[in-house]
């Protein structure tokens, strides 16, 4: 990710007495971001996305997805009533 250079001289400033910090965020921002879900315990369905899933150890329904999943926006436009009027009658 190419950050501004303002925003580059700002935080070195800001971090200037700990390089080990200015390090970790750099590298931080070259790696992917972890994908990561929070399953609802009220509701039973399960998606076949969860399968490969890894807990996340401090959240109790939260889990760690191997890859980022494509999210159907078929319906997204849609307001919540309708949806509900279509699917339950």
């Amino acid at each position: 990710m190419q950050l501004p250079e303002e925003f580059l001289s700002r935080f070195s400033k800001a971090v200037s007495d700990s390089p080990d910090i200015k390090a970790c965020f750099l590298s931080a921002m070259e790696d992917d971001s972890p994908s990561c879900v929070r399953l609802n315990p009220l509701k039973k369905a399960q998606h076949e996305f969860m399968e490969d899933a890894a807990p996340i150890e401090w959240c109790e329904w939260g889990y760690r997805l191997p890859k980022r999943p494509l999210y159907d926006t078929t319906y997204s436009y849609i307001p919540i009533y309708l949806l509900l009027r279509l699917f339950y009658g």
